[in-house]
């Protein structure tokens, strides 16, 4: 479960219909700190640049002291857009434990299809993901947020290649509000947020739902303000709570 609440910071990121001037994207980077219960868990760093017409995301995260003592691992995820034509470029992501390394390289061939590369270890695989509403990265899910005129208590969907599978990720905006991200409940921990739940639903390779019933769920607070990041992300497990909380954010 931490390895995919690592990803989940990442996974409110998805791909774009407009071109960069008209979203007035910014290069930044975000600091995330992810708790267990309370108990720090990880740490992980997100960042933005804006190059011409590519968009690129970077994420890094790894568990820190006294889980790492055991359970070590680390996640390194990149994803590309290019702006102008508003189509993936490619989709990459290592997930790291002693003794087990996972790979994944994702090619967007057209908007209906994509080549996935997928290496565990030495063991290295290669098949094509398809889906007639159209196969997307992670990054577009954050497009999405800041590209549509949000109808709350509507449900919006879109698949995306999570790690080496293809899902239906339903997300529904429910509701405009301010949160407190400080400790203390101080002033300057306000945001303005949209909060919205994300479901999930694993699909064949062909874009096929497996089963009619969401295999994981999260919910997660937008910022309303530009960079419109995740401030914050809670999963739910019958072992505990998984948190995301964004503590430190520099825009350039």
């Amino acid at each position: 479960m931490l390895k995919k609440l690592l990803i989940v910071v990442f996974l409110v990121f998805v791909s774009s219909w407009a071109v960069a001037e008209e979203l007035n994207l910014k290069s930044f980077k975000a600091k995330y700190k992810f708790d267990f219960s309370g108990l720090n868990a990880a740490k992980g760093e997100l960042t933005a640049k804006l190059d011409n017409n590519t968009y690129t995301i970077n994420f890094s995260g790894k568990t820190v002291s006294p889980v790492k003592w055991f359970f070590k691992l680390k996640v390194k995820i990149k994803d590309a857009i290019d702006l102008s034509n508003n189509r993936d470029i490619y989709y990459y992501s290592s997930i790291e434990r002693p003794k087990k390394v996972k790979k994944i390289y994702v090619k967007f061939d057209n908007r209906t299809q994509a080549t996935v590369l997928y290496q565990k270890n030495s063991d290295k695989k290669e098949y094509i993901v398809k889906s007639k509403n159209g196969v997307f990265s992670p990054l577009t899910v954050y497009m999405f947020f800041i590209t549509h005129k949000i109808e709350l208590g509507k449900a919006y969907y879109r698949d995306v290649v999570v790690s080496k599978k293809l899902y239906r990720i339903k997300i529904l905006p429910i509701k405009e509000e301010t949160i407190n991200l400080d400790s203390f409940g101080r002033e300057k921990g306000k945001r303005r947020v949209l909060k919205a739940e994300l479901s999930f639903y694993k699909l064949d390779r062909n874009g096929e739902l497996i089963k009619n019933e969401k295999v994981k769920k999260l919910v997660v607070w937008v910022s309303l303000k530009p960079p419109q990041l995740p401030v914050l992300v809670q999963m739910w497990h019958f072992i505990g709570v998984f948190e995301a909380k964004l503590i430190d954010l520099k825009v350039y």
